[in-house]
């Protein structure tokens, strides 16, 4: 049955969460903050959290963003006190399911949890992530593969889509995915850039003129809409748009004709609207630079992109695919970036999002141009920086300082200098044998294979010698929280 996870739930809350886990045999889990959720879990997959979201700490809100990431990619249903608007706001731009206001009575904590558990359920019937062409979006994260569930889901409805994200998160990529997903993929997406869109030719660029309808005018030309009939066209940056543009723009989608410029009769025309912005249209809505009316015609569905920051577990995936399309690109041999590099990409804060970290990757692989194997030094000058002001070390990034002696237990050496003897022996002391293999595998998959199982015997040893202690465990090994992490979870093994 589906685990329940409360945070931050006391008293009256807590209880009827309880006695209505115990009635619909689900199991509850409680748990005080966020941090607390990880250990108590103790990887089992979690299907709702019930979190409160405290008008008295609102400094542990934004902890809300990273409960998607626990095991199971659970939907959030948020608590919040009677009347607390701000908190009921906040809930739903951080993706919550439903808003639960307190007091509430179990019916109302039933009604919904089921309503949440029928829309999981649903979602995952079907469910066709792994057939949903992807155009050039890289990751697995449990943020993104919800964003594509939904990307799926508005695909599919033919609406217009309106694509939210910080500069650098993909929107366009995402609006290609809409359109090759939809009925509409055999016909033409217009892309349109509405921050080079100049106020005084914009009517003719998007929908046309006839021919004399200005000096220059020799021939008709179709407008961008036209050239999207049957297709979709794809606003970027429609926040940018001027008013009197968006006027005109209105009445386009509502009545799906328009008239090009001196022109005699109206054209009409079937396309699919999908915007995009990076600014806050509801606030240029309330100082009245975006139309409302506007406003509501595009936002028939919205898709908000995570920026890379929460979304770090993807960073080795796009470092591993940009490094290898930017080295082709340059047509120089092909680079292997640093468990340590990946580790600074990994804490740098990436502002300019994936645009920012494909320039990144370039500029990395140009100052290595005429090495193999590239290292946290070939990063360029703007990362290092940021990686000394924020004090991190050699050892953060996985270098091994001298191993730590636990008292009547022989020496365990850190796992990276294990990794990296290419000692011909397996786990259980015995050379690998190769015999049984249709063909010899190569050097390096012999030796992947060999350290592929020294790091989980590691790791299983690890585990017992520090009884469980995560904090004892990082300084064992001489790992950062984020490499141990990534280990246990490659290993398929618990702390």
């Amino acid at each position: 049955m589906p685990l329940f996870l409360s945070v931050g739930l006391n008293g009256d809350a807590r209880e009827k969460l309880d006695g209505l886990g115990r009635t619909l045999g689900h199991g509850v889990v409680h748990s005080n903050n966020c941090e607390e959720s990880l250990e108590l879990l103790n990887g089992r997959c979690c299907a709702i959290v019930i979190y409160s979201l405290r008008a008295d700490r609102k400094d542990s809100w934004p902890a809300t963003r990273a409960l998607v990431h626990l095991p199971g990619a659970p939907d959030i249903l948020a608590v919040v006190d009677e009347n607390d608007t701000e908190g009921a706001e906040y809930a739903v731009q951080s993706g919550s399911w439903d808003i639960l206001y307190l007091p509430f009575s179990v019916n109302t904590l039933k009604t919904s949890l089921s309503r949440c558990l029928y829309h999981r359920l649903a979602l995952h019937a079907r469910d066709n992530i792994d057939n949903i062409k992807r155009v050039g979006i890289i990751g697995n994260s449990p943020l993104l593969e919800r964003c594509l569930r939904q990307m799926s889901l508005v695909a599919a409805s033919g609406s217009n889509v309106l694509i939210l994200g910080e500069t650098g998160t993909g929107k366009e990529l995402f609006a290609k995915a809409v359109h090759e997903n939809s009925s509409r993929a055999g016909h033409p997406l217009i892309v349109v850039d509405c921050t080079n869109l100049p106020a005084t030719l914009a009517e003719s660029i998007l929908f046309g003129h006839a021919k004399g309808s200005f000096t220059g005018a020799v021939e008709s030309t179709d407008g961008l809409f036209k050239q999207a009939d049957k297709g979709s066209i794809f606003l970027d940056e429609i926040g940018e748009l001027d008013l009197n543009i968006q006027k005109s723009l209105l009445r386009v989608i509502q009545e799906r004709r328009f008239r090009p410029l001196s022109a005699k009769k109206e054209v009409e025309c079937d396309f699919r609207i999908i915007a995009a912005t990076n600014r806050d249209l509801e606030a240029m809505v309330r100082e009245g630079t975006f139309r409302q009316d506007l406003y509501h015609r595009i936002t028939t569905r919205i898709i908000v992109l995570p920026s890379l920051r929460d979304r770090k577990e993807d960073i080795p995936m796009l470092v591993g695919h940009y490094t290898k399309s930017i080295c082709a690109g340059l047509k120089c041999d092909p680079k292997e970036m640093d468990e340590e590099t990946v580790e600074a990409f990994k804490l740098y804060p990436w502002p300019g999002n994936i645009r920012e970290l494909i320039n990144v990757i370039h500029a990395t692989v140009l100052n290595g141009v005429a090495e193999q194997r590239l290292y946290p030094q070939h990063l360029p000058e703007e990362v290092r920086l940021f990686l000394i002001r924020s004090k991190v070390t050699s050892r953060d990034l996985g270098h091994q300082a001298a191993p730590h002696r636990m008292t009547r237990e022989p020496e365990l050496p850190q796992i990276e200098n294990v990794a990296e003897k290419e000692a011909d022996v397996s786990v259980e002391g015995r050379p690998p044998s190769y015999r049984s293999y249709s063909a010899l595998p190569t050097i390096k998959q012999a030796r992947e294979e060999v350290i592929r199982q020294m790091e989980r015997a590691y790791l299983g040893e690890l585990i017992r010698r520090c009884n469980g202690d995560f904090n004892e465990a990082l300084r064992v090994s001489g790992l950062s929280r984020a490499r141990l992490y990534e280990l246990l979870q490659k290993h398929e093994l618990n702390i």
